[in-house]
């Protein structure tokens, strides 16, 4: 977990040429750690990092928002955001994102758990 607010952990990829990504602890109450002490790096950005996520069409679950909160990022309801959580995009959405911003599905990703 970070020291701080403005510190953030960041996991490095397991496969060449990927960029890192941000680590995720277990909560608190759960009482475990990740053993990834390898593969994590906290860093403090040298200029305000300005993490904003936003939820669209989706159930707003506690566990997702309470882990981006306590990793810098700010729920917003305006068209600036990091990270979209939502429930599915069209391949055109995509095209469209900037390089810093993230979404939690990609298209057609609900086919990969149909059963028929």
């Amino acid at each position: 977990m970070p020291e701080d607010k403005s510190s953030i952990i960041l996991l490095k990829p397991i496969f060449k040429d990927r960029p890192r990504v941000i680590f995720f602890q277990y909560p608190n109450a759960l009482d475990a750690v990740k053993d990834t002490k390898e593969r994590t790096m906290t860093i403090k950005p040298l200029a305000k990092v300005d993490l904003k996520f936003r939820v669209i069409d989706a159930h707003k679950y506690n566990c997702v928002v309470a882990n981006l909160k306590k990793s810098c990022f700010k729920e917003t309801k305006g068209d600036k955001w990091t990270m979209l959580w939502f429930i599915t995009c069209k391949p055109e959405f995509l095209k469209e994102l900037c390089i810093n911003q993230r979404v939690n599905h990609f298209p057609h990703s609900w086919q990969l758990g149909r059963k028929d």
